[in-house]
Formats: C-alpha cells, sequence, structure tokens
C-alpha cells in the first residue's frame, strides 16, 4: 500500500496495512535538514519547499504539510505588519482591526501564482506516493490575529458581535486559502485552531465563537474533495466531540489529551492523530524513550485503525534527526495490521 493510500485509508476510520506516520514537520524544523534559517525558508518559497521534500527524503513519512509561499509583500499580512527574525518563527505586529468599520478595510486576499510554489512543487514531485496537506489558520486564529489575542479574548464578553463580525471575514480568508491549496494538489486541508484550546478559551466559547466557523469552511474543503484535519493545541479534552461536530476527518490532538481516553471517546466517530509530545519527548529524549513513547501512541490509539502517528504539535527547530527517526522506526515495528487487528 502506498503512503498516501495508507493515510487516505486512516482517515477514513479504516485498517491500513500499517498505521501511517505524520508527525507535524513543517517551516519550523525543516529548514534545520538544509542548513537554512528559519526566515529564508518562509521568504523563498522553492527553499520552503525543498526542505519539505528534504524531511520526506532523510525520514520517510507517509505525508508531509505545507502552507503558503510568501506573498509579494510578506512584511504585511492582510494589514497586519509580520516581523520574520533570522531563525525563528514568524512575530505578528500591531493588530489592524480596532473597531466595527476597520473589518471592511481588511481586504480579501488574492492567491498569487508564487505563493502557491510549494504545494505544487510537492504535488509534482511526491504527490502521486504521499499524502500532501495544505495548511491554513481558522478564522479563530486569524481573528486573534487581526484583532490582536488579549483584545479578542477581552471581546468575548464585551463586545460577541463585533468578534462575530470579524470571524465572518476571516471566514472568508481562511476559505480562499484552502480552496487555493486544494486546486493547487493538496489531498487535504489542515486548519490550525491553536488558540481554541480548552486552556484558554471556555467549552462553551469554542461551540459560539470558534466550531461553527470550523464547521463552515472544512464542509467547503470536503465539497471539494479533499480531506479534512482540525489542529487545536494543548488540552482539547473538554470540547473533542464538539470537535467531531465540525465533520473533520482526523482530529490532530497534543500531548496533554489522554490518548487512550481519545481513542474510547471519539475513535468510532473520527481518526486520531497525535500525540506524541514534541518538546518534552521528542526534542528533549533520546531515542529509545521516544521509541517507546510510540509504541504505547499505537497500542493505544491503532487498534482497528482510524489512527495516524503524529507529534500534538510541530516539531522544534533543533530536534536531532534521529529522534524524529525513532518515531518512524516504531511506526513501522508496531504499526502492521496483523498486530492490530
Amino acid at each position: 500500500m502506498l503512503p498516501v493510500d495508507r493515510v487516505f485509508c486512516s482517515l477514513s476510520k479504516e485498517m491500513p496495512d500499517m498505521t501511517p506516520c505524520m508527525p507535524i514537520l513543517d517551516t519550523y524544523h525543516t529548514p534545520r535538514l538544509l542548513g537554512l534559517k528559519l526566515r529564508e525558508a518562509y521568504l523563498d518559497s522553492q527553499k520552503m519547499a525543498k526542505a519539505q521534500l528534504q524531511a520526506y527524503y532523510r525520514y520517510q513519512v507517509d505525508g508531509l504539510e505545507v502552507g503558503l509561499g510568501p506573498s509579494e509583500t510578506p512584511e504585511n499580512m492582510l494589514g497586519c505588519r509580520v516581523i520574520y527574525p533570522q531563525d525563528d518563527v514568524p512575530i505578528y505586529g500591531e493588530p489592524p482591526i480596532k473597531e466595527l468599520e476597520d473589518i471592511d478595510k481588511i481586504p480579501l486576499p488574492e492567491v498569487l501564482n508564487k505563493q502557491l510554489i510549494p504545494i505544487e512543487i510537492l504535488s509534482k514531485e511526491v504527490g502521486d506516493k504521499l499524502f500532501i496537506a495544505g495548511v491554513v489558520s481558522a478564522p479563530f486564529e486569524y481573528a486573534c490575529i487581526l484583532h490582536g489575542f488579549s483584545q479578542t479574548l477581552r471581546d468575548l464578553r464585551l463586545r460577541p458581535g463585533f468578534v462575530n463580525g470579524i470571524l465572518e471575514r476571516t471566514t472568508e480568508i481562511s476559505r480562499i486559502y484552502g480552496e487555493a491549496l486544494i486546486r493547487s494538489g493538496a489531498h487535504g486541508i489542515k486548519i490550525k485552531d491553536s488558540v481554541a484550546a480548552s486552556t484558554i478559551i471556555s467549552p462553551k466559547d469554542y461551540r459560539t465563537f470558534a466550531q461553527p466557523y470550523e464547521k463552515e469552511i472544512l464542509g467547503r474543503f470536503k465539497k471539494m474533495g479533499a480531506k479534512t484535519i482540525l489542529h487545536i493545541c494543548t488540552d482539547s479534552t473538554p470540547i473533542l466531540k464538539n470537535m467531531t461536530e465540525t465533520g473533520a476527518d482526523a482530529l490532530e490532538i497534543d500531548y496533554i489529551v489522554d490518548l487512550k481516553f481519545a481513542k474510547a471517546l471519539i475513535g468510532s466517530i473520527v481518526c486520531i492523530k497525535g500525540n506524541l509530545a514534541p518538546v518534552q519527548l521528542v526534542l528533549q529524549r533520546r531515542p529509545p524513550e521516544i521509541f517507546r513513547a510510540t509504541r504505547d501512541a499505537i497500542l493505544s490509539a491503532g487498534v482497528g485503525g482510524g489512527y495516524i502517528v503524529s507529534t500534538g504539535d510541530s516539531i522544534p527547530r533543533d530536534t536531532p534527526s534521529e529522534n524524529v527517526l525513532a518515531i518512524v522506526k516504531a511506526t513501522r515495528k508496531f504499526g502492521g495490521a496483523s498486530s492490530l487487528t
């Protein structure tokens, strides 16, 4: 079975020949494989794609993920200043939405051909073998960028109608980006809603301000034939069932969530992707410990299929390659269908 078929099979909650291995190898870690600083990869579509391809060649994973490449003005995203440190992730500046009238000043983006170079390269080079996921931020995550994280949280209480107005605009932004990635070869779309975690907002606020908009755009992507993955950071235990109601094919859960509990609660509804700890385990421990933890994850969630081995969040920049390889080796040893049926 080809890696892409394994992932599709798991996303359909079935048992493939081998549990897929698809840790989160994004632009935080992969530039290191080519000796690049992060800024170089973020601002160069060709280098971004080459770094992702190198992750496949080095680790032999079953899928890759990539977002859009830089626009013509990468230092300005939808009116928000973006700072690119030499060797760290981008930092967002002053949020452009302060008042209701500012919402209409945020332009709906036009995705340029140069921004699609990374997904097009991956699709052409390995799309017949690997599952390629395009990555976009969810509407609530974009709202926190454009209105400010702290101010958005305050306005959930003070000005909920205003926040919903922002979310209507950011839903269109997420839709435009995701649809462009699908048309350019992505097999599926992962939406990131890191700030919708239960450690940040209440389950009630999640159901009011995040879930409905996640559901809307995931539905649009599925109508285009794409598979869908929903990522929420840290603890999503109180909202796991609510997350399944978005219609996502898979939930990407972080290390705080008890994997065995999640499998019992939602494993019959949705594929589970996760949830090895990226820092405390994959960055900081030795390969034998990572190997054992991966084995334990497979035994907790892999029985019967509908599971993809992954980290709960991005693999850190300076993670040793042998640590990532330990995840892959353990998956190949313990993830066979004959061991999990």
